[in-house]
């Protein structure tokens, strides 16, 4: 339990400082129109070569709590930077802190968090960032320093020492391929969407609050656990294909079901990756989820800004693509390993995980 308080607050306070600040959050209302591409493009860019690099040498550090704090000050300090005007360092140090920030607590999840807890663990911590979220669209607050508020959790959290000596930095799951390409039809197919169809709700005055997300993604959370990742994602990208097809027929059905989809993709393409990691190479599997996660994101927005792409021209390559996601998720064996299968795991690495 102890363990997964300690995941929960570090999975807070990334997602809180990422959703309210750096990736197109509330408080970067004051960055000014004319830097504001450079800003989100420096972010994005730097944001993935910090995962790069937190893969490559995550594996091989015993404490990564302390690690956390040490990259909690850089972030600290890229809100000085942004305060002052220097939008484009500011964005540099985010991107790279933040990076190495997903693969640390992503690579502990995978470590000492067991499979049938994981994705509840993810979805508290996510649950309690959108309620952070929530209250800075509320409150009226615009200063950047309300991001480096949950960042304080960081600081006083306890070691956990891990055993470094095990790093496997050949072994790769080679199934992690299977799971490549869901996600990237999610968040660049799912992202051009919801920026062609937010517009309408908003004009028809549907607001769907973040409390709805906050509570389908603890019910995300617990089914995943339940039942396994593949069968949920599935019903995940069901929904998004049904808000997809309603849209032009039931704006507020669309809207909520949307939103439902997002709630379940989320946990599982934050993950899946600790599932399909091999014992002691957690970061490197880890980073290479959410590579194609940033990478993903990146690609949307940039092709949003550039070709202004409406996804309805395209309906029916939209809908066989989300089809063949959930094709590529049939016929690939469940990631999530059963209790049975985690102890016999652990008997072979000799009492190495508990």
């Amino acid at each position: 339990m102890r363990e997964n308080l300690i995941i929960i607050a570090l999975i807070f306070s990334f997602v809180s400082y990422l959703l309210s600040f750096p990736l197109f959050g509330p408080l970067t209302k004051s960055l000014p129109q004319n830097v504001a591409d450079a800003y989100y493009t420096a972010f994005l860019l730097s944001h993935i070569l910090g995962i790069a690099v937190g893969g490559v040498f995550i594996d091989r550090v015993g404490r990564r709590v302390l690690l956390a704090k040490i990259v909690s000050i850089f972030l600290i300090l890229a809100v000085f930077l942004y305060y002052f005007g220097y939008y484009i360092p500011s964005a540099v140090v985010q991107g790279i802190s933040l990076g190495i920030f997903v693969v640390t607590f992503g690579s502990l999840m995978g470590r000492i968090i067991k499979p049938w807890e994981r994705a509840k663990t993810f979805a508290v911590g996510a649950s309690l960032a959108n309620m952070f979220l929530l209250w800075i669209q509320h409150s009226g607050y615009e200063n950047v320093f309300l991001a480096t508020l949950p960042l304080a959790f960081v600081f006083i959290l306890p070691e956990l020492r891990l055993d470094t000596a095990v790093a496997q930095s050949g072994t790769m799951n080679r199934d992690i391929v299977y799971f490549i390409f869901p996600i990237i039809v999610f968040y660049v197919l799912g992202g051009f969407m919801y920026a062609a169809m937010e517009p309408e709700f908003r004009e028809a005055g549907i607001n769907i609050h973040v409390l709805f997300y906050v509570l389908v993604i603890l019910i995300a959370g617990y089914l995943y656990d339940k039942f396994g990742r593949r069968i949920v994602t599935i019903a995940g990208l069901f929904l998004l294909a049904l808000s997809y097809v309603l849209f032009n027929r039931n704006l507020l059905l669309s809207a909520y079901l949307i939103q439902s989809s997002y709630g379940f993709l989320d946990v599982f393409s934050m993950v899946v990756w600790t599932d399909l990691s091999n014992y002691g190479s957690e970061g490197k599997h880890y980073s290479i989820g959410v590579l194609t996660i940033v990478s993903s994101i990146f690609v949307g927005y940039k092709t949003l800004i550039y070709y202004s792409l409406n996804p309805f021209d395209f309906e029916s390559l939209a809908l066989i693509l989300i089809l063949l996601a959930s094709i590529s998720l049939a016929v690939v064996k469940e990631p999530m390993l059963s209790e049975e299968e985690y102890v016999s795991q652990a008997m072979r690495l000799g009492g190495a995980i508990k």
